[in-house]
């Protein structure tokens, strides 16, 4: 990217470990919802150009497939994963408390992935477990992210900045706030708080709006401080995904030159 772009600019730092590096070049992440025998294959196929993949283990698992598997094949394939057990008030797949959620969370730091999510709301509600998670995960330089999914509408730009300082108080690397879109102002108020929040907070962060009207979000935002922008490669995990090879396409010809 041209590094006189804001997002540089006010970043601290870029955050890297041994498997991902966010801060610098936006990372095309693709989500994994099912884990059958024609979706290995297209991983297989697909490999050597797949910066980062979420792994939805509650999708997964409601699925009928075994998240650790799955963690193993990507390892194989030496493709750097986020694992996440969404948390079924936030889209999740499967009803289950938090304690057992975060249980499978922290199992999945014996498979080394590049990073973890955990939402703000899950921290919130097992404020004791989570910083052990969280500990536990810097302890193996295991990227964390806290994030917060709001189906429903935008917040305004107030409770967004204060979502994002609660968000980096828990002593997560990564920001993340996915909001649902309706109009245009609330494309103009994610965009608003990317940057600023950017510049009060100098973190990574994947910004992002959800449903038709807010796509153009998660290609904008990447110019404002967003390093990380969801694509549909194996089925889409939230409303609003760009299929990934337009994703890709639309990634170079703004941010990269020629």
């Amino acid at each position: 990217m041209n590094n006189s772009d804001p997002s540089t600019a006010t970043l601290r730092e870029e955050y890297r470990n041994d498997k991902i590096a966010f801060g610098r070049d936006p990372v095309v992440c693709v989500p994994l919802i099912n884990f059958d025998n024609e979706t290995k294959r297209k991983i297989s196929r697909k490999s050597t150009e797949i910066q980062l993949i979420e792994i939805r283990a509650d999708y997964l698992i409601s699925n009928g497939f075994k998240p650790e598997e799955c963690m193993g094949f990507l390892n194989r394939k030496k493709i750097p994963f986020v694992f996440t057990m969404r948390s079924h008030l936030e889209s999740g797949q499967v009803e289950m408390g938090s304690l057992e959620r975060l249980k499978i969370i922290e199992q999945s730091l014996d498979k080394r992935p590049a990073c973890i999510d955990l939402e703000l709301s899950t921290f919130n509600n097992q404020r004791n477990a989570s910083e052990k998670l969280i500990e536990d995960a810097h302890k193996l330089n295991i990227c964390v992210i806290a994030s917060y999914h709001n189906f429903e509408n935008t917040p305004n730009e107030d409770q967004l900045k204060n979502i994002a300082v609660e968000e980096a108080s828990t002593g997560a690397d990564m920001l993340k706030i996915a909001t649902f879109v309706r109009n245009a102002d609330d494309i103009l108020t994610l965009l608003k708080m990317t940057l600023d929040v950017r510049k009060m907070l100098r973190k990574p962060m994947a910004v992002m709006g959800m449903g038709d009207i807010g796509k153009i979000t998660r290609i904008a935002a990447v110019a404002l401080g967003s390093d990380l922008l969801f694509a549909d490669l194996f089925g889409a995990s939230a409303p609003g995904q760009i299929p990934y090879a337009k994703a890709k396409e639309m990634i170079r010809l703004l941010y990269y030159k020629d």
